[in-house]
């Protein structure tokens, strides 16, 4: 599949000189809070998200050394940030997509960048359309459930339980609690490694622990590799971030799809209390 079979082609695009006054009115009229940016001939430039929007305003408060916040203060404040411009505030390192680009790639660079949406535009640069990242995840994930007619027997083949393999298979070693948990996952080759896709692919997760991750992947990917890993894990909101190790890649019970186990190599100090807030929540 690709960007123009899920693209939203009915898209509202803002110039980059509009203000973010005029933005916040857009926002209430259309209820949408992402949007293409263009410039005066209607080229791509970039896009504007609803975190930027926050962010900025919370900039802007924080630069003002007060001790409490009256209601001039709350004025001036709201009158200088509807003076912004959307080229101010918006995300212009979004690159955007030509119509036949395969939606793995799409899903595999958001997750990466954090972009919750992506223009899709034509040879002259011109925005057709944009495609969500919920929606490529959604149809993905499709991609790696069992097909219809087999039932619930085929889909708890496509995550087996450890007790259902031999003692000598590496995929019965525990070393750490683990979770079962269906969510996207982008991964990437690191920089010198032999193999690997440099866009990123897309896979989905079959449980997550503290030291690493299970996925299902439709290719086999060779042990001792490094790779740069997004896991969506809080469906598309900030994406959790680290490097894993492949430690193991063995044929899933799912034809034509590979269990690969990953240690995290590195991971920051909140990317890891974000993972651990999740296991409290967790089934046991």
């Amino acid at each position: 599949m690709i960007a123009q079979d899920l693209m939203e082609s009915n898209t509202v695009t803002l110039n980059e000189e509009a203000t973010l006054e005029e933005v916040l009115e857009l926002v209430r009229r259309y209820k949408i809070t992402d949007y293409p940016v263009v410039d005066g001939s209607m080229n791509y430039r970039g896009m504007l998200f609803e975190a930027g929007l926050l962010e900025k305003l919370h900039e802007e408060s924080g630069l003002k050394k007060r001790e409490s916040f009256d209601a001039a203060f709350l004025e001036n404040l709201r009158s200088d940030f509807h003076k912004m411009r959307v080229r101010e505030v918006m995300n212009s390192k979004v690159r955007a997509f030509a119509p036949h680009e395969p939606i793995e790639h799409l899903g595999a660079v958001m997750l990466f960048e954090k972009a919750p949406k992506v223009a899709v535009v034509d040879l002259q640069g011109k925005v057709s359309g944009v495609v969500s990242l919920s929606r490529i995840l959604s149809n993905l994930m499709e991609q790696f459930s069992p097909k219809g007619g087999e039932g619930k027997d085929a889909a708890a083949m496509a995550v087996p339980a450890p007790a259902d393999f031999p003692a000598e298979d590496p995929r019965n070693k525990r070393f750490f609690k683990r979770t079962p948990m269906m969510v996207a996952v982008a991964y990437r080759a690191m920089s010198g490694n032999s193999k690997g896709s440099p866009e990123g692919k897309i896979a989905r997760t079959l449980n997550v622990s503290a030291g690493g991750l299970l996925i299902l992947t439709k290719e086999a990917l060779s042990p001792g590799q490094s790779l740069n890993v997004a896991l969506d894990i809080y469906q598309n909101d900030q994406p959790i971030r680290m490097v894993c190790r492949i430690v193991r890649c063995l044929p899933s019970q799912q034809p034509g799809a590979y269990e690969v186990g990953l240690m995290f190599v590195a991971i920051g100090i909140d990317e890891r209390r974000r993972l651990a807030a999740h296991f409290e929540k967790g089934p046991a």
